[in-house]
């Protein structure tokens, strides 16, 4: 039987991806505690960027397809959708910083405060070259870039889509020749063909084409799969040529083939995955609070890495569980509201 991507196959992508980001943060620092297998898994943890662009801009793509009712409900309703939850989790963990952990505005920010706060408040801090109350979160300003490239970059992709794909090598390619220091400018030019892979796999069908593409033997499909990804992993480890991001696009689709054929038949860890891959924003908001600014002694008392890493993650579904509870209860209390007005009114 054919498979279907779905929205459970996404979520378990996600879910993926947001344990890559959580291993990366956690011990991609080597400080002599942590053993080499640890770091190397934490510094191929970053692929995980590239995984979250792919799915998003595949799942904006789906979305657009859908529902093409234009570009201003588009920015409309996805921006929404964005900024409700940034700004939830800045409202419940900025001020426990600023009132418990010493971490004042003034300490962030150094000068120009409050120019820098409104900057933050709108995710868009990398544009200016500062990190903002959260380093993390300059993903943020990468995501809404992308945001608004995208209709732009979905009629390119689907008039010319080996161009656009063409051009965004090309872009990768020389991109830190021509731009320099890594800023946000590269960053932007390397990760923009992950954007534009994740838009042509929607306009192609492409996952479900290559995962209902059938073999002689089951297995086959699968060494070829493994062997791509070790190829690449080496390449990424020890070539001189390229960054490593710079072929992360490459790997991210591996993993995501691998995922949607294979590890989505494992019962009980495809359902926690999913679970995971649903509170996969919210923990990429509020992991940086737990384990860097708030908690840090105790997640890292832990010790073995396996174990840091599991306290994290339960810690943030718990926090990501609860915020969701608190944002339900903000909108109940907004409609019971607008309901009294309107009853006011008539």
């Amino acid at each position: 039987m054919d498979k279907v991507f779905s929205k459970d196959h996404t979520n378990l992508v996600k879910g993926i991806a947001t344990c890559f980001l959580l291993w990366h943060h956690l011990f991609l620092a080597d400080n002599g505690i942590f053993s080499e297998i640890t770091i190397i898994l934490a510094q191929l943890g970053k692929v995980c960027v590239t995984l979250f662009l792919i799915l998003s801009r595949y799942g904006l793509s789906e979305s657009f397809k859908k529902n093409q009712s234009g570009v201003k409900d588009f920015y409309k309703r996805h921006l929404i959708k964005l900024y409700t939850t940034y700004w939830t989790i800045w409202v419940i963990f900025v001020p426990i910083g600023v009132i418990f952990w010493g971490r004042s505005f003034t300490y962030v920010y150094g000068s120009n405060i409050y120019l820098k706060l409104l900057i933050n408040i709108g995710g868009l801090q990398h544009f200016f070259g500062f990190e903002g109350y959260n380093a993390t979160w300059w993903f943020m300003s990468l995501i809404i870039m992308l945001y608004l490239m995208f209709p732009f970059l979905y009629r390119l992709s689907k008039k010319y889509p080996l161009a656009t794909v063409g051009m965004g090598i090309l872009v990768i390619m020389i991109s830190d020749s021509i731009m320099g220091a890594y800023n946000f400018i590269t960053i932007y030019s390397i990760y923009s063909i992950s954007f534009v892979i994740g838009i042509i796999s929607s306009q192609k069908e492409l996952f479900l084409r290559i995962a209902n593409y059938r073999v002689h033997n089951k297995y086959i499909k699968l060494i070829v799969y493994m062997f791509a990804l070790m190829s690449i992993i080496l390449i990424r480890m020890y070539n001189t040529v390229l960054y490593r991001t710079q072929i992360d696009t490459f790997l991210a689709y591996i993993i995501i083939l691998i995922s949607i054929e294979y590890i989505s038949n494992i019962k009980y860890l495809n359902k926690f995955l999913i679970l995971i891959g649903v509170h996969s924003f919210n923990i990429f908001l509020i992991h940086t609070f737990i384990y860097g600014y708030y908690f840090a002694d105790f997640i890292y008392s832990f010790k073995i890495p396996a174990l840091i890493f599991m306290m994290l993650l339960l810690a943030c579904l718990l926090v990501s569980v609860l915020t969701e509870k608190f944002k339900s209860m903000l909108r109940m209390v907004w409609y019971s509201i607008l309901n009294n007005k309107n009853r006011n009114v008539t």
